[in-house]
């Protein structure tokens, strides 16, 4: 192959950019095809082939393109980098892992491929009794070594020492979720640092998830323990009714609603606030409840006697999530086996399109709907304040049954499983009455399913029992 070749090839290459750009995905596939025409020993064409047919979710065939590329150049770390991200996704993960270190050893300078070895490294569950956490640290430290600005190397070691409970370099590492030209951190404000706040007027901004605004705004009150004049928070609509509940918020806006940033003196995050408290292990906030129901459904509540047993139900997340396809159960007849219990009444706490599956149920498991439609956060704790349990996935309603001191059984995938519920517990430090069902490593949802039973049988007989105690 001569050089002209090559030289001939190149033109298709930047054309294939501007059809990108433009999300012209079929004018650049064609570019890529006729690249390979010219210049068929190039791996870059395979690889951009793969990463296209990825994009289009043909797992199969952007597997061949960067196979074809390896075949061509064994040496192009791209080719082998972009398989081992494929065969994460498709479930393959000791393959993953020999891809990744084939990168490696074509270019140890490629710091996404250390850091995604160090995420590959650090869900691996093969040995329940063991982790490869030490292994999955490294690969982040030599990344952030190579490229000490790489925030998402950044991001996923402070979810490990999180998880660990190693807070200190964690939260710091944490202020990396967020790119430096985010919304928030071009406001023409000062961002708190943790410097005195006495007379100053602070503006709380709005994390992405309802469950993060929902765990963090406890600390809220503590900026007036430090002085704060006035806080001011902001939060994403459905969450605003719920949020005037919380103690030593002046007031909460929308942020389509939000006033000028001269009423302000310095700005924060609520995910930012533990690091500048220097929250530990043992001093993270944990008086229950925070927030309160806007209304009550009921004027007074029935004595434990005096009805059946209310538990709620969440069975699926946000399918926008990235582990939503894990943390979520495919349908909630998988929590039929429930419906065997007597004299339990099960109510819908889901939203979207999964609520209509209460009405495709055998006939031994009754779930009933009694959220309004278009419900905000403030309607849910109304619900949930009338129950005597909640059972969800790893989505905002469970942080909400924490944040209310409502009893809350959580089920939490074996993959990914969010780095706030640490490791090997049963409970957490953020909701004393929370319990952690966690799935086990290359198991269904049917051991935790089964684990729910149990503990939901028991605390029915718990209860009854002290029902028999107060009629005596």
């Amino acid at each position: 192959m001569t050089s002209n070749v090559y030289a001939e090839a190149t033109p298709c290459f930047a054309e294939r950019a501007s059809h990108l750009t433009a999300k012209d995905d079929a004018a650049a596939e064609q570019c890529f095809h006729e690249a390979l025409r010219l210049a068929p020993g190039l791996p870059e064409p395979y690889v951009n082939l793969g990463i296209l047919h990825e994009r289009r979710q043909d797992w199969e065939s952007a597997e061949r393109y960067y196979r074809q590329a390896i075949d061509v150049d064994a040496s192009c770390a791209a080719a082998h980098l972009n398989l081992g991200n494929l065969l994460v996704h498709t479930g393959r993960t000791a393959d993953a892992e020999v891809s990744y270190f084939e990168a490696l050893q074509c270019d140890p300078t490629e710091p996404r491929a250390w850091s995604n070895l160090g995420t590959l490294l650090s869900e691996d569950r093969r040995n329940e009794q063991a982790t490869r956490d030490a292994e999955a640290e490294a690969c982040y430290r030599q990344a952030l070594s190579l490229s000490p600005t790489y925030a998402t190397a950044r991001f996923h070691l402070a979810c490990l020492l999180l998880r660990q409970g190693r807070f200190q370099e964690g939260w710091q590492a944490f202020e990396s979720r967020h790119q430096p030209d985010s919304q928030w951190r071009t406001l023409p404000l000062p961002e708190w640092r943790g410097e005195t706040l006495t007379g100053k007027r602070v503006l709380v901004c709005c994390e992405d998830g309802y469950g993060d605004m929902i765990q963090f705004c406890r600390y809220l009150p503590w900026l007036k323990a430090r002085g704060a004049a006035r806080v001011t928070l902001i939060c994403q609509p459905p969450l605003v009714r719920l949020l005037r509940t919380l103690e030593g918020v002046d007031e909460v806006f929308s942020p389509g609603n939000m006033p000028s940033t001269k009423r302000f003196d310095v700005w924060t995050l609520p995910m930012s606030l533990p690091g500048l408290f220097e929250t530990g292990l043992e001093s993270i906030p944990d008086v229950v409840p925070y927030l309160q129901p806007v209304t009550s459904l009921h004027d007074e509540a029935p004595e434990v006697n005096e009805r059946r047993m209310r538990v709620g139900l969440v069975w699926q997340g946000d399918p926008r999530h990235s582990n939503d396809a894990q943390r979520s159960l495919r349908h909630l007849r998988m929590l039929s086996r429930l419906g065997d219990l007597p004299d339990i009444e099960f109510v819908s706490l889901q939203h979207g399109k999964a609520s209509r599956e209460i009405h495709d149920l055998p006939s031994s498991f009754t779930v009933n709907e009694e959220l309004p439609p278009n419900a905000d956060f403030a309607d849910i704790a109304a619900l949930i304040d009338d129950l005597d349990l909640v059972i969800a996935v790893d989505t905002a309603v469970a942080h909400l049954a924490g944040a209310l001191a409502v009893p809350c059984f959580l089920l939490l995938p074996a993959h990914q499983t969010d780095w706030r519920w640490m490791k090997r517990r049963a409970d957490t430090p953020w909701y004393p009455t929370t319990r952690l069902f966690r799935q086990p490593p290359f198991a269904s949802w049917a051991p935790v399913v089964d684990a729910v039973f149990i503990a939901l049988r028991d605390l029915q007989a718990a209860r009854e029992a002290a029902a028999e105690v107060v009629t005596q």
